[in-house]
């Protein structure tokens, strides 16, 4: 009992004191984050810029030198009198997590309309039709191609920027032999049509190119069969 009401004294006289605040090193934590976060940005977004014009030449590289950049933020640092072993790791993390976000941001950004295109166009296709005016049927696995009939290949041509109308053409061999080599008819929403008229037996192959206006090209093939 004695032991006890001695122990209970002892905490009774126990007084927590708060560990004293040094506002002086706070105020330079504050700043040394605020500094080196600020640079990472600037740096990232130069480094994206660099990455924009190595697209050109090999994307590889581009991508190799945004992620070998990250090395030099801690040479970088210290030209704007960030002592780097003053830096947390938390804050390492937080300023390389938003140099790559910030990187891929003005990279992308710089790589897509209006700044620049490296996309060719899409081309889909809408159907083959046979028949003609109020008459067609869409081929499919159910029916056929009847000889002499007229024969309409529909696509849809799509771009992020603009496809050049007059470069959307076909080739149509017959039994390899090339039998048709025009433009298509463009119709309306990016559909193009071309009409083969009065049919005849055969393993029929086309291929349809497509450029848009910063002349990136696309190609679709396709074969159907005229019993």
């Amino acid at each position: 009992m004695a032991k006890k009401r001695k122990k209970e004294k002892e905490e009774e006289g126990y007084e927590f004191k708060m560990p004293e605040f040094d506002e002086e090193e706070y105020l330079r934590k504050e700043v040394r984050d605020a500094k080196s976060l600020f640079v990472t940005i600037v740096y990232a977004v130069g480094i994206g810029i660099i990455s924009f014009g190595l697209t050109f030449v090999d994307l590889a590289l581009a991508v190799l030198v945004g992620f070998i950049a990250i090395v030099f933020l801690r040479h970088i640092y210290p030209m704007i009198g960030v002592d780097t072993t003053l830096i947390e790791k938390k804050q390492w993390a937080g300023n390389i997590i938003m140099y790559i976000f910030t990187w891929l941001a003005i990279w992308i950004l710089l790589s897509n309309p209006p700044f620049s295109d490296f996309a060719a166009p899409t081309i889909k296709e809408d159907g083959i039709y046979f028949g003609g005016p109020g008459n067609w049927t869409k081929l499919n696995e159910t029916n056929d191609i009847g000889r002499g009939m007229n024969v309409s290949i529909n696509i849809t041509v799509i771009d992020n920027v603009d496809v050049d109308v007059k470069s959307v053409r076909i080739s149509i061999k017959r039994n390899d032999v090339e039998i048709e080599d025009s433009g298509m008819v463009f119709m309306k929403d990016n559909r193009y049509i071309f009409v083969l008229y009065n049919i005849s037996n055969g393993e029929y192959e086309y291929t349809i190119t497509a450029k848009d206006v910063n002349n990136h090209k696309a190609s679709f093939s396709k074969t159907f069969f005229v019993p």
